[in-house]
């Protein structure tokens, strides 16, 4: 069956139609990608690893760090075209603050460029940083660090406390001279802090003693203290061996502040000594000698001994009262006379021999028996003893 005319003019007219708006459609897509290169471009200047970022990447403490400062650095990398840029720098505001800042704007750029925003929030822990160049100056390509923060510690942990937190990089925009942005990747700084157990020590730790003559000092130390505002320390001796000849103190809290109790018993074998600050005084960190005691041996008839000094009650507390928890250490102190020192003043000489003299011809379980003078042990006081002793003598 022939289709009319009319209707054949109609399919013809309206494929042309069809063709037309495609032709016209294509065209419009092309010429759009054309105008739209610059722009394209742009968008492609950001290379995969363009990145704003803070260095260095995790800062660490361990020990004490009252009043320690830090530096952190935020850096662009692999930039093209840079013409501005802004950040926030974020901080826990308890745990640290931002002392100082540093400004380091490409060098290209020279003094042509408008700082909208260099602003620190210390109470909410925000830095805030916003910057352009400004004609004649040329956008900037490379790497480069644009800020130096200087951070200082304001808290101090209390043993076993342990602090991980984090200081962040937000709102970042980098742009280029047209107002495009230029994509980029975003890494901050992790921040931690290990606490260490403080200690109650006396130094030396070992002590020998080769004369009766000798005067000792052992230093009492509080160690790696944090938040100190009242303390106590007992110290245990054996008297019959060790004597107590003199006591220093020296000051470690903040003044104003109370002497409780301090002193020595040689009867008993005990050195104590308590301080604790009054208002308006603060808290003390750190490590200090708070006692020194000055030692000798009690007993000259003993040939020799090994004892030792203890810390038999202690305790650290802070302002509100809380208790420290912390470990303790004594010393150790061992008695060797010199080979010949009869008379345990630290020499060999003729006044070992009269001591020898005194008790010669004596045997052991004689009231005149005195067993220093026995050098060979053999349970006589004769020419034997004077002849050994001659050869440990220094004239």
């Amino acid at each position: 069956m022939k289709m009319p005319i009319d209707g054949q003019k109609l399919r013809i007219k309206r494929s042309l139609i069809s063709k037309t708006f495609t032709l016209m459609f294509i065209n419009f897509i092309f010429l759009s990608s054309l105008l739209q290169v610059d722009e394209l471009s742009v968008l492609c200047r950001a290379s995969n690893n363009t990145a704003i970022f803070l260095d260095p990447q995790e800062i660490h403490f361990r020990g004490l760090i009252e009043n320690r400062t830090f530096t952190v650095r935020v850096k662009i990398s692999d930039v093209k075209y840079l013409f501005g840029y802004e950040f926030k720098v974020l901080w826990n505001a308890t745990l640290m603050d931002v002392v100082n800042v540093k400004l380091s704007p490409p060098d290209i750029w020279g003094s042509s460029y408008f700082i909208a925003k260099d602003e620190i929030n210390h109470t909410g822990g925000v830095y805030w940083h916003a910057i352009t160049a400004i004609p004649p100056a040329r956008d900037f390509s490379g790497n480069l660090t644009v800020a130096i923060l200087t951070f200082k510690v304001v808290y101090t942990p209390i043993y076993p406390e342990r602090i991980r937190s984090e200081i962040k990089l937000i709102d970042t925009k980098l742009s280029d001279s047209n107002g495009n942005m230029i994509s980029h990747i975003v890494s901050w700084t992790a921040y931690s802090y290990d606490s260490i157990e403080p200690m109650i020590l006396l130094e030396p730790s070992f002590i020998k003693i080769n004369s009766t003559s000798e005067k000792l000092a052992l230093r009492l130390l509080l160690v790696n203290v944090t938040c100190l505002y009242h303390f106590y320390v007992k110290i245990a001796f054996n008297n019959s061996l060790i004597k107590v000849v003199d006591f220093q103190l020296n000051r470690f809290l903040q003044e104003p502040y109370n002497i409780q109790s301090v002193g020595f018993n040689q009867e008993n074998g005990n050195i104590w000594i308590e301080f604790e600050s009054k208002p308006p005084a603060q808290v003390v960190n750190g490590t200090a000698v708070v006692l020194k005691i000055f030692l000798t041996v009690a007993n000259v008839s003993v040939p020799f001994f090994d004892s030792t000094v203890l810390i038999q009650e202690s305790f650290l507390k802070t302002k509100t009262g809380l208790e420290l928890q912390h470990k303790s250490r004594g010393a150790f102190i061992i008695y060797r006379p010199i080979l010949g020192d009869l008379n345990s003043d630290g020499k060999v000489n003729v006044n070992d021999l009269y001591l020898i003299a005194r008790h010669y011809g004596s045997r052991q379980g004689e009231a005149n028996w005195d067993e220093r003078a026995d050098m060979n042990g053999d349970g006589v006081i004769d020419v034997v003893d004077m002849v050994v002793l001659i050869n440990y003598f220094d004239g």
